[in-house]
Formats: C-alpha cells, sequence, structure tokens
C-alpha cells in the first residue's frame, strides 16, 4: 500500500492576539491577496478560512472591489 497525504490550505486568523489589530489586518489582506490570486488561476484550488465571517468582512473592508 502506497503512504499517502491530504494537505488542506487554510488559516486561522486572531484579529488581535500578541499585536494590534491593523498590524494583523495587513498580514490578513496580504495573504488573502495570494489565495484570490491562486484560486483566479488554479480552478481546482481549495481554500478554508477557520469558519468565521470575521476575517472575511476585515478583507472586503480593505478590499471591496474583490466582492
Amino acid at each position: 500500500m502506497q503512504n499517502s497525504a491530504l494537505f488542506v490550505p487554510h488559516f486561522h486568523w486572531d484579529c488581535e492576539w500578541y499585536e494590534p489589530f491593523q498590524v494583523f489586518r495587513h498580514r490578513l489582506v496580504e495573504a488573502l491577496d495570494a489565495v484570490v490570486d491562486t484560486a483566479e488561476a488554479v480552478s481546482s484550488f481549495r481554500f478554508t478560512v477557520h469558519g468565521k465571517m470575521a476575517a472575511i468582512e476585515a478583507y472586503l473592508a480593505m478590499r471591496p472591489d474583490v466582492r
């Protein structure tokens, strides 16, 4: 039997953990810009954001054109 692994691209976003909200928001925007670019380029690409809409809402507040 051949060994295999399944990788699930994802992240968990804490909006204020050990740095100010704006620092995390900047990182979030950079990360989700890369996710959106990849999703547009690769039709089979899938990505999971840790089940909360707060990250998506924060991203769309900075990038409303992506909606």
